[in-house]
C-alpha cells in the first residue's frame, strides 16, 4: 500500500466550499462524491495520496460522517479509492495503457509513445441518438456509452467517449467499471467479445467553446470482419506532442505486429 506523505494533499478549501453548495434536488453524499471523483480525475489529488480522516472530512465540508462515509464507500466500489484498516483512504493509483492504438502521442525520440492511463468516470446504456448512430446503425438493446479520463504522461489529460452495441459488447458491462481503468478496450473487446478489430478510419477536426481553448477532436470508426463496431470520440487539449493517427506509419515508428489488417 503506497502511503503518501502529504496525508492532507486534498485542496481542502475545495472541501470547505461544499458546505456553502446550492445542492437542492440532489443528494449531498452525491455531490461530496462527485466533487473527489473530479479531484482525483483532474489531478489535484493525486496517485497515492492519503486523505483526512472521515471525521476530518465532515468537519471540513459541513457533511454529517454518514455522508462522507457512503461517499468514500462508493469510490472506493468504483475503484478509485483504496482503504486500508488503520491506516486511513488512498487514491488508487493508475495503471498504463497496454500498447495504446488511438491516442498516442510520440515522445522526445519521435519513436517510442507516451504512457497513458486511463480511468473510467462513467459507464451506462443509452438510446440517445447522435454521430455514432450513423455509424453503428440501430441498436436494439441501446447503446454501450464509456467515459474515461486518458492522463498523458502527466502533462495533459484527453477526454475520451466511447459508444457500441450494448448486446454484442455485453461482456464489457460486467463488473465494477473502474476494472476498464488502464485497459485497452479493443484488446477486450477482442478477448471478451470475440470481435477483433479489422478495419479503423480516423477522423480530426477542431471544436471552439466560448471561452475555451480549441481541441482536437479525434474520431475512431472501427469495424469488425465488415460490421460496423465502435464509435470513439476524444477531445484533446492544446500540447507540443505529434499525435500518431496513420496505421500506415506503425511498421517504421516500430508499432508493427499489434495493429490487424484493413479491410478493402
Amino acid at each position: 500500500m503506497p502511503v503518501s506523505t502529504a496525508e492532507h494533499s486534498l485542496p481542502l478549501e475545495a472541501i470547505r466550499d461544499l458546505a456553502h453548495r446550492d445542492v437542492s434536488g440532489r443528494a449531498k453524499y452525491a455531490v461530496f462524491t462527485e466533487c473527489l471523483r473530479t479531484m482525483i480525475l483532474g489531478g489535484s489529488l493525486p496517485a497515492g495520496a492519503r486523505l483526512p480522516t472521515e471525521r476530518e472530512l465532515a468537519t471540513l465540508s459541513g457533511l454529517s460522517l454518514g455522508t462522507v462515509q457512503r461517499s468514500l464507500r462508493s469510490l472506493v466500489e468504483e475503484g478509485y479509492l483504496t482503504r486500508a484498516p488503520k491506516v486511513g483512504s488512498f487514491v488508487t493509483e493508475r495503471t498504463q495503457i497496454r500498447q495504446p492504438w488511438h491516442c498516442r502521442f510520440l515522445s522526445d525520440d519521435g519513436k517510442t509513445v507516451l504512457p497513458v492511463s486511463p480511468t473510467t468516470r462513467r459507464r451506462l446504456v443509452t438510446n440517445e441518438v447522435g454521430p455514432w448512430t450513423k455509424h453503428l446503425g440501430p441498436a436494439a438493446g441501446g447503446y454501450l456509452y464509456i467515459e474515461r479520463n486518458f492522463d498523458v504522461a502527466g502533462e495533459f489529460s484527453v477526454d475520451s467517449r466511447f459508444w457500441g452495441d450494448a448486446n454484442r459488447l455485453s461482456a464489457l458491462r460486467l463488473g465494477h467499471m473502474a476494472q476498464l481503468d488502464g485497459e485497452n478496450l479493443k484488446h477486450l473487446i477482442a478477448s471478451k467479445c470475440h470481435l477483433p478489430v479489422t478495419r479503423v478510419v480516423h477522423k480530426l477536426r477542431y471544436a471552439v467553446r466560448e471561452r475555451e481553448p480549441a481541441s482536437l477532436i479525434l474520431t475512431a470508426l472501427t469495424w469488425s470482419h465488415g460490421a460496423p463496431l465502435y464509435y470513439q470520440e476524444f477531445r484533446i487539449p492544446p500540447n507540443g506532442r505529434e499525435l500518431l493517427v496513420s496505421d500506415e506509419l506503425d511498421q517504421h515508428f516500430g508499432f508493427g505486429g499489434e495493429n490487424p489488417p484493413h479491410e478493402g
